[in-house]
């Protein structure tokens, strides 16, 4: 499957409007709010005459209200409808009305086919306690790094880098077979000292065991070969590309793995923050400080399948070590440590090197998860604010902030591999995700800067790219225009699983089945502030059909709909 050059790079967010390959059609003006679509067959005065896999956007940002007049000829037409709350007030509900007519708008009155419950009003979100997939893999608890930021925030400025200042000289690598004292949690976050075993050191990355918690057990030698090639020769050199060098705090050019029982008091993996702070005049007391680029992972013999295996846990080490470079180059680098950051950005990262590194598998989970639960997303609140894991829709957030940043990767022109592996495109990206990784600005304010558009016309061209994309026959493009689609996905040559990410995308013998979609008689008539609803509806005649959509102004309706037979 072939797809148009990305040459509109960031353009496709300046508008609504888009912008369009080549070959596109010139667009035709919709009735209502003053939107645009795709030219068609024919048509009244003011309707939006759609061909197949052709939109047309309208908005209510003035009146609440977006109504988009349809040519249907034949009154066999079948659309979608991405109706949007782009409003990023955290944490609001706003009710809205759908309504599906025949005809233009003077023959409305008396002829509405399907209403909804009307209201309108914005309400806060009620808890609603989520089944969440047990194979959801569970990472980082970032309310730990919350509470950590927040005591990083309260670092003494004349002391801009407290790193490498006074802290303890610099240690060579160990020798496999020596062992090493570290602090680590337990779960009731009193700090142990534990004895670790380097069992396996290479020139990058050396591999502790616990040999003080019952339990650890060891790794095979051909499982620590397997790791620590994965994660040498694949993960580590595609996470310099992607995001940038990592820090070096201990001068000893190695990233280290502790592999202990009482991580998985915490989570199958986490990093800490307070392991760069090497300064022992900023280290609080009762927080581990192990001084080095350390990921803590839960034994293979501790944790359950299927995450024990050597490439689940390469995978989680890709994961836990973006988290330390983002930590590094956002805060550090930027003596940022006051900021407020969104749990699911980071997150949603984190999920991107799964996939950029070639080792997406668990995370694949998680996106199914929000396609299938999207009206549990809000992009607001997967992006804004400084907030931490939200307990009842972390799956879908989790899922959600990975599908909104690989789709900004892919507008910006993702990347090349040859044939064996080795990344030869890093100017598109690339390059626009280390910026967006080094820049100190945070949360919506980075997206600004990182598309040059409104966090509005972002998330409108976002959801509406995720109910078109691969939408066609067979999985083939419904729309033509980039900025619908993300970039194809190719199997990588050194492991074998897919990069990038379709709607429809098959994996572990079960598939993505595209976000969602609900008839529109069947619509719960309530949006997420920054949440969709997509709703199906067919022509209500031949001629004309009038789609009708309501909320409150405050909502900032944006409605796109999409021809698909």
């Amino acid at each position: 499957m072939i797809k148009p050059s990305l040459a509109c790079l960031l353009i496709p967010f300046l508008t609504l409007t888009g912008c369009s390959s080549d070959d596109d059609q010139p667009n035709t003006t919709a009735g209502g709010n003053g939107g645009t679509a795709g030219s068609g067959g024919g048509g009244g005065a003011g309707a939006a005459a759609l061909d197949v896999g052709e939109v047309t956007t309208e908005e209510g940002a003035d009146s609440g209200s977006v109504e988009i007049i349809l040519t249907t000829p034949a009154g066999t037409e079948q659309f979608i409808a991405m109706v949007l709350a782009a409003k990023t007030d955290i944490g609001s509900i706003y009710d809205y009305t759908a309504a599906v007519a025949p005809g233009g708008m003077e023959q409305m009155a008396g002829d509405v086919h399907i209403t909804l419950p009307s209201g309108a009003a914005p309400h806060a979100a009620p808890p609603a306690v989520q089944t969440l997939d047990p194979r959801l893999p569970k990472h980082l608890p970032w309310s730990r790094w919350s509470d950590d930021l927040n005591r990083l925030s309260k670092l003494r400025q004349d002391r801009p880098k407290p790193w490498g200042e006074g802290g303890p000289p610099p240690e060579p690598a160990p020798n496999e077979g020596e062992t090493r004292q570290f602090e680590i949690a337990d779960g009731n976050n009193v700090v142990q000292t534990i004895d670790a075993e380097a069992v396996r050191v290479t020139s990058e990355l050396v591999i502790y065991m616990d040999r003080t918690t019952p339990g650890a057990g060891d790794i095979a030698s051909e499982d620590l070969d397997e790791i620590a090639a994965g994660f040498g020769d694949v993960v580590l050199p595609r996470e310099r590309i992607f995001f940038g060098q990592e820090s070096d705090v201990n001068d000893d050019q190695h990233v280290s793995v502790l592999f202990s029982p009482l991580t998985y008091e915490h989570a199958v993996a986490y990093v800490s923050p307070w392991d760069l702070i090497t300064d022992p005049q900023e280290q609080p007391p009762g927080v581990p400080t192990n001084n080095q680029e350390l990921l803590y992972l839960t034994p293979p013999d501790v944790i359950p399948a299927p995450y024990n295996t050597p490439r689940a846990i390469i995978e989680t080490m890709a994961h836990e070590f973006q988290h330390a470079i983002y930590f590094y180059r956002k805060f550090m680098l930027n003596d940022n440590f006051g900021a407020d950051e969104n749990a699911y950005v980071t997150e949603g990262l984190s999920a991107l090197a799964q996939d950029l590194t070639g080792y997406a598998a668990g995370n694949l989970y998680v996106t199914k998860h929000a396609l299938d639960n999207i009206n549990d997303l809000s992009a607001a609140r997967a992006i804004g604010g400084g907030l931490g894991y939200d307990q009842f829709y972390d799956g879908a957030l989790r899922g959600g902030a990975y599908l909104f940043i690989r789709y900004l990767y892919d507008q910006a022109g993702g990347d090349e591999l040859d044939g064996a592996g080795v990344v030869t495109e890093t100017e598109q990206g690339a390059a626009w995700l280390r910026a967006f990784v080094d820049r100190p600005e945070l949360g919506w304010e980075n997206i600004e800067l990182a598309t040059g558009s409104e966090p509005r016309d972002v998330m409108a061209h976002w959801f509406a790219a995720m109910m078109i994309d691969d939408r066609g026959p067979e999985g083939a493009d419904l729309s033509a225009d980039p900025v619908h689609n993300y970039l194809p996905v190719a199997n990588c040559p050194l492991t074998n699983a897919p990069r990038g990410m379709s709607m429809f995308l098959p994996f572990h013998g079960q598939g993505m089945a595209g976000p969602t979609i609900q008839a529109i008689a069947d619509a719960d008539g309530n949006l997420h502030a920054g949440g969709v609803d997509y709703l199906s509806f067919g022509a209500a005649e031949a001629g004309q059909t009038t789609l009708t959509v309501t909320s409150d102004v405050a909502a900032d309706l944006i409605v796109t709909v999409v021809r698909t037979e």
